[in-house]
């Protein structure tokens, strides 16, 4: 996702926030902390309410229902697909002449990762098993 981002002039971490938008765009501008450039953060910060969150859903099928009356589905789709059109292109805007500055590459250490051994899974299993017994029981 960084490259996709890059050449739309925000950080690969943008990412999440922008997803998180969709659900709300408060938890979605507060996951921007995570992002270390202040530039990077603020693009995304700005553009995030051109996410479309699902408090506005009832506003745009009120809107679809009221002036479209034969496609409302594709109209409230529309609008959805026009605010992340909006959001791409104000976040060229801002990075091109008002954040002007490189974007910083998205660089995550990964720890190694092993195959668990099919002893460990089971005894994992058995004691998430019986706790889940335990609670259910009481």
């Amino acid at each position: 996702m960084d490259r996709v981002m890059h050449k739309v002039g925000l950080h690969g971490r943008s990412f999440i926030p922008m997803i998180l938008g969709f659900g709300c765009n408060i938890p979605g501008i507060m996951a921007c902390r995570t992002i270390e450039n202040p530039r990077d953060r603020l693009t995304t910060v700005l553009i995030n309410p051109f996410m479309s969150c699902g408090a506005r859903l009832p506003i745009f099928v009120l809107l679809a229902g009221t002036f479209f009356t034969a496609n409302q589905g594709l109209v409230v789709f529309s609008m959805y697909i026009i605010g992340i059109f909006v959001a791409i292109i104000m976040a060229l805007i801002f990075r091109k002449v008002i954040l002007k500055g490189p974007s910083g590459h998205f660089v995550m250490e990964l720890p190694p990762y092993r195959l668990p051994t099919i002893i460990g899974v089971l005894v994992h299993m058995w004691e998430r098993g019986r706790l889940f017994l335990i609670r259910a029981g009481t």
